[in-house]
């Protein structure tokens, strides 16, 4: 079992829009480490940016597979297709928490 770490750049996707909007995250666009990923891997999620930081964990659910990005109101340009690991969030965070934070506290 494996411990990944998944970005989102907010730049590209509205994370924050998506979950305040009530979707559930289901999946995530990964583009590197396709053959790698597995069920039952661990993720960590991390938005960049300058309020960006750690935001959540959760599993890997299944392989990746490839297919068409959906809801494009939260894309800020359209993806196309890309392949995506399904997942559940375990957990997520009030606030995200920034890497100078992650030096002086624990986590989970």
């Amino acid at each position: 079992m494996a411990t990944w770490l998944l970005a989102c750049n907010q730049e590209k996707f509205d994370l924050d829009r998506y979950r305040q909007d009530g979707h559930n995250l289901s999946s995530w666009s990964v583009g590197r480490y396709l053959k790698e990923l597995a069920a039952g891997d661990q993720f960590v999620m991390w938005v960049t940016g300058p309020h960006g930081g750690l935001v959540g964990r959760g599993r890997i659910t299944g392989v990746p597979t490839q297919q068409s990005s959906a809801l494009g109101e939260y894309w800020h340009q359209d993806p196309g297709t890309r392949w995506y690991a399904p997942l559940a969030m375990d957990e997520w965070l009030t606030q995200a928490t920034h890497s100078s934070g992650l030096r002086s506290r624990l986590i989970w």
